[in-house]
């Protein structure tokens, strides 16, 4: 994660986009991938919660024609017992 004051992670995704865009100048034929690589650019891993980017990627994953139906059931599943879980403890704390 960053902090205000470090800009070195910044410098990173702005050279990954330069990057990427100067590999890919057109866009990309797969619409999975570029909304892929549109979310990985607007939104860094670094820069969110890794519980959201789980969810966004099961999104993606779901949609791609590729995907692998138990995989998918598997990362869908996992999520929910994570996601119940941390309601739990929540729950929990609050009391």
């Amino acid at each position: 994660m960053a902090f205000n004051g470090e800009d070195i992670l910044d410098e990173v995704l702005s050279f990954a986009t330069k990057t990427l865009e100067s590999i890919f100048p057109n866009k990309i034929t797969n619409p999975s991938f570029q909304k892929q690589i549109d979310f990985a650019l607007r939104v860094p891993a670094w820069k969110c919660v890794p519980r959201s980017l789980a969810r966004h990627s099961i999104d993606f994953y779901s949609t791609d024609s590729f995907h692998h139906e138990k995989l998918l059931a598997f990362a869908k599943l996992d999520f929910n017992i994570v996601q119940k879980f941390h309601q739990q403890e929540l729950y929990e704390v609050s009391k």
